[in-house]
């Protein structure tokens, strides 16, 4: 025989335990059924905990729903210990259900978020608010019901905001006013509902596995992803719906619980609340009817666990926030410029492919030696050429004599590039930050946060910033101050830069997706699945953006409206265009006499090869950029290669390989080599 409390409650079996006390399965001596029990821990037995636990009683037992767990008693046993006796149901809680099975069918999860629905409205109706509704506080019964559980930090309406110092609730789940005024009204319980809805379509919570910190940042600031960014099928009818109980401000939500319920019930197809029967696979191991999370203290926002993964499901990947950086702007950065005429016996003179006449020859303009590689394609703006090092540091020359004009410590990634627009440059940083510096000066006039790296090169348009983070996020921000107009999350991780064009942004996820986004409200578009990863940045032009996926060695050519496929080259990695062509880099599907090395011209139209023309046999590609009548492509050395013909005009070997993709302005060249030297060219006579 176990432990008999108040002389009638027989414990059999420990359920579980919670943030305030045990749960035990239990069997009623008196009127002979069994029963759910729950203990206040031994530990938390002062005042508080004891009015807490008293309180949990009352708002509980206030409620008769069939939706609400029944309170049959309140006690103390001889030895002190308070006690709460409840209905013992048979099922499994949502957390259960979401690690053990994965994510329901879409009717599953509308059906029942309408029964939890129902019963929150029930409870403010009563004046209730639950404020700690998540998955493993909704059971759903062996008959197909749904009983919404613990009631432990609910509270009436009318009280004021809770004593002590500790935010209580579970913060995946919690609305954006708990963290500013820590209170909130039966509004409150609808955005939980929103990310526990959210949770049932893609099988994660709106802001995904984040440290305490950006959690608590993200249910503030950011906007979460549409479920349908991660389940396509999920209707733009529901999307809408979970968007509006995810609004930030309060007011913003549905008016009532009522409201959503009916509007749920309205999508529900006929019969599918039927389809809900979960079956008990272990009836001696009933779930409890109140928190069981074991270990998880979830009513202290500081000791919350982040939920098991469902088994059999594809593993999110996991991104952790990057230390923060000490910034340090220009000083004692050597930086040696040397100016020059002629080619230093860099310029190769060589015939013309099949003509006979002699190249122009390549003068130098000016090299400055940075000290640390660039990888990144340079930015040429108002005479200077911005250049991001393989060390994290922005730096400003002058593009006409190549003398440092600033130099910043972002700590960008060595594959990204700063992006430059009305006097602002701007730079992602390792540290999770999007920099604004002063063009001219290289202060910093503003930055903007997020918990992960900005691995992209920022993209500008419209007076708004556009940039990916390491946890797959696309966020736009205000040019000006650096306020977060939006945040879009992707189904994966984003190795890709964004590209804007039309009033749309583009960006390839690893999720093998290539997304379009409205750029003004950050709302998907359409996207396109190339069954491949991508870490490309898109190209746009003339209606048109290309794709290219390595994993395929395939550039995907779709209409930019609608992102309808125009063709697909399975041998092109197209990077640059103009004048109806488009340039890149050949595979062996175009030429069979191997991959290296081999510079590639295609009809913008229809994606058919006009010209190739073999470069190096040991190619390093870095990158292209088209200007008049001239692409310039490095692939070791830097070649100048003729837009119509293919024909090669010069070659230029700075240092032993050429590092980053080119950049032209005025019909200078600039591009860094492996001797950490970036590079001023241009062809003479």
């Amino acid at each position: 025989m176990g432990r008999v409390l108040a002389g009638r409650y027989e414990l059999r079996a420990e359920l579980g335990r919670g943030g305030m006390g045990e749960v035990w399965s239990a069997r009623d001596r008196v009127i002979g059924r069994d029963v759910a029990v729950k203990l206040l821990r031994s530990h938390a037995t002062g005042d508080d905990a004891a009015q807490l636990f008293f309180r949990e009683a009352r708002t509980a037992g206030a409620l008769n729903h069939p939706g609400v767990v029944t309170v049959f008693d309140l006690g103390q046993d001889a030895d002190g210990t308070l006690l709460l006796v409840m209905e013992l149901v048979k099922g499994r809680n949502l957390r259960q259900v979401l690690n053990e099975a994965g994510t329901p069918s879409i009717a599953e999860a509308v059906a029942w978020a309408a029964l939890i629905a129902d019963a929150l409205a029930a409870a403010h109706e009563a004046g209730i608010v639950h404020r700690d509704l998540k998955p493993a506080n909704v059971m759903l019964t062996a008959s197909g019901g749904v009983k919404v559980l613990d009631f432990g930090i609910a509270r009436h309406v009318d009280t004021g905001t809770l004593s002590g110092t500790r935010i209580m609730g579970t913060l995946a789940y919690m609305p954006p006013e708990r963290f500013d005024k820590g209170r909130q009204d039966a509004r409150g319980d609808l955005y939980s509902l929103g990310c526990v809805l959210h949770e049932l379509l893609t099988g994660s919570s709106p802001f995904g596995d984040l440290s305490t910190s950006a959690l608590m940042f993200a249910q503030v600031h950011r906007e979460p992803a549409a479920p349908s960014a991660r389940r396509p099928e999920v209707p733009a009818v529901l999307d809408e719906l979970i968007a509006r109980l995810l609004a930030k401000k309060p007011e913003d939500r549905p008016a009532s619980a009522a409201e959503v319920r009916d509007r749920l019930r309205a999508m529900t197809p006929s019969g599918a609340a039927a389809s809900t029967a979960v079956p008990v696979k272990d009836p001696a191991r009933t779930a409890p009817v109140t928190e069981v999370d074991r270990g998880a203290g979830a009513v202290s926002a500081d000791t919350e666990d982040p939920p098991d993964r469902p088994s059999g499901r594809r593993a999110r990947r996991l991104v952790t926030a990057c230390a923060a950086l000490l910034l340090t702007v220009g000083a004692g950065v050597g930086v040696a410029a040397w100016v020059a005429g002629g080619d230093h016996g860099r310029g190769d003179r060589h015939d013309t492919v099949g003509t006979g006449k002699k190249k122009p020859q390549v003068k130098q303009v000016w090299a400055v030696s940075l000290g640390e590689k660039v990888s990144a394609r340079p930015v040429v703006a108002g005479g200077t050429v911005y250049a991001g090092g393989e060390d994290g540091t922005v730096y400003a020359l002058d593009a006409a004599t190549g003398r440092t004009k600033w130099t910043y410590g972002a700590g960008s990634w060595k594959d990204a590039s700063p992006a430059v627009d009305g006097g602002t440059v701007y730079a992602g940083g390792k540290d999770g930050s999007l920099y604004a510096l002063d063009a001219a000066t290289g202060r910093l006039r503003w930055k903007s946060f997020t918990p992960f790296g900005v691995r992209s090169t920022p993209a500008v348009a419209d007076g708004a910033v556009y940039f990916a983070t390491d946890d797959g996020e696309v966020h736009a921000v205000d040019a000006v101050t650096g306020k977060e107009k939006w945040a879009y999350r992707t189904g994966a991780k984003i190795m890709s830069s964004p590209a804007v064009a039309g009033g749309a942004v583009y960006i390839g996820s690893y999720d093998y997706r290539l997304y379009a986004l409205d750029a003004a409200t950050g709302r998907r578009k359409w996207t396109y699945d190339t069954r491949s990863y991508l870490d490309a940045t898109p190209t746009v032009a003339d209606g048109t953006v290309y794709m290219y996926s390595d994993f395929r060695h395939t550039t995907y050519a779709l209409r930019a409206d609608t992102g309808q496929p125009r063709w697909t080259n399975n041998g092109v990695h197209v990077q640059a265009g103009a004048g109806g062509v488009m340039f890149g880099w050949a595979a062996g599907a175009v030429d069979d006499t191997g991959t290296a090395g081999k510079f590639t011209a295609v009809d913008a139209a229809d994606g058919g090869k006009r010209w190739l023309v073999r470069l190096t046999d040991d190619a390093f590609a870095t990158g292209s950029a088209a200007a008049g009548d001239t692409v310039y492509a490095g692939d070791g050395k830097l070649y100048a290669v003729d837009a119509a013909s293919g024909k090669v005009r010069w070659s230029y070997a700075a240092g032993s390989q050429v590092t980053s993709a080119p950049a032209v302005a005025d019909g200078v060249v600039y591009v860094a080599g492996d001797d950490e030297k970036m590079y001023a060219l241009t062809a003479g006579d």
